[in-house]
């Protein structure tokens, strides 16, 4: 793969870089990533060797590509990270034989340093995680301390706008920025949206999530580099729930430059603490946006039906907060409403794209089933048997259909997982 044509351009209100991807080795077709953020923000948005290094190794890696050959200088502690990312993922995935592609730079490997007048900045989705972070963030640290957040970079074109062939949504995530914008200028946060195409360059769900994520966030962060030295990934796992993943505390560190600081953050929380303390916050209840649903409407930040809009939900309900929380639909939630939560996967396919993310935003699955357990036992002892039971036969209907796809060896580890997570029995 070579990035060519690094460039910027200001078109009226709106500032752009961009770089053309030229696959060599698996035949797909050439294409131009770019990234449009406020005109007002160019003077610290800039093409960067390392921002688009970041933004092709990992799509580079899935195809079989032999190596990513960038026009400029790339920081030898990037290269470096990457080179250990890559034999992480290689490891996690033996079973799909991955090799690392070679990072190779047209100007050579030279080390920059960070700009005095920069600071600290996150990824502010509006979602808990990102929240929950900020909020942390800004409790330990006073405002003018170098690690207090101050800027938040919100992304269009990961979960809205991911998909190639797809409706972009590009209104949706204009409402996201007009909550996010007071919320963050309460805080003393500069609110910097980001609308990128980079997904288009391999929309493939499975690249995304578990190779990828993180490391396209980092690459963004690395086009601000005049702004910020420290960059904040909000976690989306806990310390009792690690498995392999696009985002995770063991790859983003090594998406670091010696420009700019990668940091994982918030693994010390599970999911139901990271509600509880955006629950305690009402500016936040007023924009937070939780939703897997990319189609949405325009106006709804949360569709209030699919599987985490209804886990965020569940857990609002255990804080007592829902009827707080605009952004959802409804005041509480409904055993009716988890009942429509896909427990097992149709054994089928389909072949519509649309009605596969249907799915996928309906079902439990392996990245979200420890938390639905770390809520049933608590619900019921709220008095909540209503969803309690519902909850627990979903787990269970999931649980015998993952024994009657993998088998006994894979019971055994999901029952131990359970037990570190949240004390199940493993009998």
């Amino acid at each position: 793969m070579r990035i060519e044509n690094l460039g910027k351009r200001i078109d009226g209100d709106t500032a752009r870089v961009s770089m053309r991807v030229a696959w060599e080795d698996c035949g797909r077709e050439a294409c131009e990533a770019h990234f449009d953020t406020p005109a007002q923000f160019e003077q610290d948005f800039e093409p960067s060797a390392n921002a688009f290094m970041l933004a092709t190794f990992a799509p580079a890696m899935y195809n079989r590509e032999r190596r990513v050959l960038v026009e400029g200088k790339v920081c030898p502690r990037l290269r470096n990270g990457l080179q250990l990312a890559q034999q992480i993922m290689c490891d996690w995935y033996r079973n799909d034989g991955y090799k690392p592609v070679e990072i190779e730079a047209t100007e050579g490997f030279e080390a920059g340093t960070p700009r005095p007048d920069t600071h600290t900045g996150s990824l502010l989705s509006g979602g808990i995680d990102a929240l929950s972070m900020l909020r942390t963030n800004h409790l330990d640290y006073p405002p003018d301390h170098p690690q207090r957040i101050k800027t938040g970079l919100f992304i269009h074109g990961f979960d809205v706008g991911g998909y190639k062939d797809e409706n972009h949504n590009r209104d949706n995530s204009r409402t996201a920025i007009d909550y996010l914008t007071k919320l963050a200028g309460d805080q003393g946060v500069t609110l910097l949206p980001v609308w990128t195409n980079l997904r288009h360059v391999d929309d493939r769900d499975d690249l995304f999530y578990r190779m990828f994520y993180g490391a396209a966030l980092a690459s963004i962060a690395h086009l601000f580099t005049r702004r910020l030295s420290t960059i904040f990934i909000a976690t989306g796992s806990c310390a009792n729930d690690l498995e392999p993943l696009g985002s995770h505390p063991l790859l983003d560190p090594n998406y670091s430059s010696c420009s700019l600081e990668v940091r994982h953050e918030g693994v010390r929380f599970s999911r139901f603490e990271k509600v509880g303390i955006v629950a305690q916050w009402e500016e936040a209840l007023a924009g937070l946006r939780s939703c897997y649903d990319p189609f949405r409407s325009a106006e709804r930040l949360n569709c209030g039906s699919c599987e985490k809009c209804l886990r965020t939900m569940t857990a609002l309900v255990m804080h007592g907060k829902l009827q707080d929380s605009p952004t959802y639909p409804h005041d509480d939630v409904t055993p009716e409403m988890l009942e429509a939560i896909i427990s097992v996967p149709p054994p089928v396919k389909p072949d519509n794209r649309e009605e596969l993310i249907n799915i996928y935003t309906h079902r439990i699955g392996w990245a979200n089933v420890y938390y639905w357990h770390e809520m049933a036992g608590p619900l019921r002892q709220m008095g909540r048997a209503d969803l309690a039971d519902v909850v627990d036969r979903k787990l269970k209907e999931h649980h015998a259909y993952l024994n009657r796809i993998h088998g006994r060896h894979f019971r055994g580890r999901v029952k131990r997982r359970l037990k570190r997570l949240v004390g199940m029995p493993t009998k």
